[in-house]
C-alpha cells in the first residue's frame, strides 16, 4: 500500500484535498455535505467516507435516510458507466495512458475491461484540476468517473494490469468467497483487515 495512495498523500501533502472527497466535490460544484447534514432534499444521494486511502469501495454505500456515520460525507447518486481513467504528463501535455471500466456484482467489482484510449478521455476533467497537478510536479493521475461525473481522484495509476502482456483485455476478480478451481494471479487486497471478504486476485484473459 506504501507505493500508492498512502505514499502520495505524503509526498504531495499540499494535494491532500484531492483525497478528500468532500473538498473535491465542492471544488466540482456538486450538492454534498457532511455527516451532520441532511441533504437538503429527497432523492439518490450517496455515502462516502471522507477520506479513504485504502481504496475498495470501503464503507460506500447509497443514502437511504439512514444515521451518516461520523466521517464519512453524502454526494450525488450519479449513475451510468463507471470508468477508471489513468493520465500522464508528457511533452508538456496531459494524455491518456489506460481506461477501464467495471460490471459489479452485488455491489463489489466482478469484471474490469480495458477500452481503447481517446483524446476525448482527456476532455471530461476540468482544466484547473490538471493545472494544479502541473504546478507540484506531479505528473500521473487516475480518475474515476460515473456517468461522465467525476467521482474521486488519485495521485498514482492503477495496477491491476501491470502485470499482464498488452493485448489482455479483461480482469475477473477473484474474491474469497466466490473462489473455484481455475487458477488465478494471486494480487490479495484486505485493506489491513476491513474487508470482511478479501480479495485473492484476478484471471485474465
Amino acid at each position: 500500500m506504501e507505493d500508492d495512495d498512502v505514499k502520495a498523500w505524503h509526498q504531495y501533502p499540499a494535494l491532500r484535498w484531492m483525497y478528500d472527497r468532500l473538498q473535491l466535490c465542492e471544488k466540482l460544484c456538486y450538492q454534498c455535505g457532511p455527516s451532520a447534514i441532511k441533504p437538503p432534499v429527497e432523492g439518490q444521494w450517496f455515502i462516502k467516507p471522507q477520506i479513504n486511502l485504502l481504496g475498495m469501495g470501503l464503507d460506500a454505500q447509497k443514502y437511504t435516510g439512514q444515521l451518516i456515520p461520523t466521517g464519512c460525507f453524502w454526494m450525488p447518486y450519479f449513475e451510468g458507466q463507471q470508468l477508471s481513467i489513468d493520465y500522464k504528463f508528457v511533452e508538456n501535455q496531459w494524455t491518456v495512458r489506460e481506461v477501464l471500466t467495471v460490471e459489479y456484482d452485488n455491489g463489489r467489482p466482478k469484471l474490469w475491461t480495458r477500452l481503447l484510449p481517446s483524446h476525448k478521455h482527456c476532455g471530461v476533467v476540468p482544466g484547473w484540476l490538471f493545472t494544479s497537478l502541473e504546478a507540484f510536479g506531479v505528473d500521473r493521475c487516475n480518475v474515476e468517473f460515473i456517468g461522465g461525473n467525476i467521482i474521486e481522484m488519485h495521485l498514482r495509476w492503477g495496477k491491476d494490469f501491470d502485470a499482464t502482456p498488452p493485448w489482455t483485455e479483461h480482469a475477473e476478480v477473484v474474491w474469497a468467497d466466490h473462489k473455484d478451481d481455475r487458477p488465478y494471479v494471486k494480487n490479495y487486497e484486505d485493506c489491513l483487515g476491513a474487508l470482511t471478504v478479501p480479495r485473492l486476485g484476478f484471471r485474465y484473459f
